[in-house]
């Protein structure tokens, strides 16, 4: 990847969502460094310790999203800040989508990411 940290860190995260997007639970477990911390409504922040714990959690994740009808995420705006050569923070604005394109909620997510052999992956993420 070329370009500055930022603009690396933003392409990360959206090649998150867009795999996301695809119901890709593999997929988006190869994004992550492990362990990795994961929160959300309802439940505090916890350890995920490999990527076959974080497919299975994102598995549980695109049935419950399904089971409200969304068919589709999409960011509506993010800032990175890289924090030293290696790490950075993104705060992202999102909304999920219905099939017929209404609006199921916005919220906010908070990803810390670190850089290992010259790839960025996601190691924290707070989300809602």
């Amino acid at each position: 990847m070329s370009g500055t940290a930022e603009e690396e860190i933003k392409a990360h995260h959206r090649r998150y969502v867009e795999i996301f997007n695809q119901e890709d639970a593999a997929g988006v477990a190869e994004l992550l460094a492990y362990p990795a911390m994961m929160g959300g409504p309802g439940h505090p922040p916890q350890m995920i310790p490999d990527k076959l714990a974080f497919q299975r959690l994102i598995e549980g994740t695109f049935a419950q999203f399904k089971a409200n009808g969304w068919v589709r995420s999409q960011i509506d705006s993010s800032q990175a800040v890289a924090t030293a050569g290696d790490t950075g923070v993104l705060a992202a604005t999102f909304s999920r989508y219905r099939a017929d394109g209404s609006l199921i909620e916005a919220d906010r997510g908070h990803y810390i990411m670190i850089k290992r052999d010259g790839r960025w992956s996601i190691i924290a993420a707070i989300v809602g």
